[in-house]
């Protein structure tokens, strides 16, 4: 996914990251631009990378992700 989403970047230009994203079936709640759903894309993927590292401290011990 972190791949794709990089190689995307690369197609983008400022002008367009007020442009709408492609219709969906129903709606996103937050998304609404381009420019949103690269936000929304990070945000998503660090509230993953909690409830990993929280179900590692259950089951485990902490998770290290490499930072």
């Amino acid at each position: 996914m972190q791949k794709q989403t990089i190689e995307t970047f690369d197609y983008l230009r400022d002008k367009d990251l007020n442009d709408e994203i492609f219709k969906l079936p129903k709606p996103h709640p937050f998304v609404k631009s381009k420019e949103d759903s690269i936000s929304w894309n990070i945000k998503h993927t660090m509230w993953h990378c909690g409830q990993m590292g929280i179900l590692k401290r259950v089951i485990d011990k902490s998770l290290d992700f490499g930072m």
